[in-house]
């Protein structure tokens, strides 16, 4: 869970907001734009830059500035909406990205992943093709600390009950 978390963080701090000439303006870091990686935090760019306006509003060394999507700019307080950028931290919701890993580099293979909703376990073979590991992972990412820790419980639970280990 803690890569999950780390993937989660990375985002947290490096998805700036801020204006541009007065106007709403996301700033991405290279790294979470970028298509180029096989596994990690991918955003739905779509939910987070005005559609109208795709180019970069500003290229940076490290990041791209954009407009902000409608969606974006409702539901972000206009208070984080100002010249000096601000992390757009726990504001990341779960529905504006998602994660993908690849099973080969997890420390041991999966056979089964837990799904957030209702604690229960989602099979791999059930999905389609190239989405075994595409999961509730954003939900679980955005608890806070203790919430994890009480979901991670439950899931080692039900994970070790489900193959006779304990």
């Amino acid at each position: 869970m803690h890569w999950y978390r780390e993937e989660y963080d990375y985002a947290c701090a490096n998805i700036l907001l801020g204006l541009i000439d007065g106007r709403r303006a996301i700033f991405i870091d290279n790294h979470l734009i970028g298509q180029d990686h096989d596994e990690g935090l991918f955003l739905h760019l779509d939910k987070l830059i005005d559609p109208s306006t795709p180019v970069p509003l500003r290229v940076l060394s490290t990041s791209k500035a954009f407009a902000a999507s409608d969606h974006l700019v409702q539901t972000i307080a206009p208070e984080f909406w100002c010249e000096r950028r601000r992390a757009i931290g726990e504001r990341l919701m779960p529905d504006r990205f998602f994660y993908r890993r690849n099973a080969q580099t997890q420390a041991a293979p999966v056979r089964e992943a837990p799904s957030c909703r209702g604690f229960g376990v989602a099979r791999a073979g059930d999905l389609p093709d190239g989405q075994a590991n595409q999961f509730d992972w954003p939900d679980i990412a955005t608890l806070d600390p203790p919430k994890m820790c009480k979901i991670g419980m439950r899931l080692k639970t039900k994970f070790m009950s489900e193959f006779k280990l304990i």
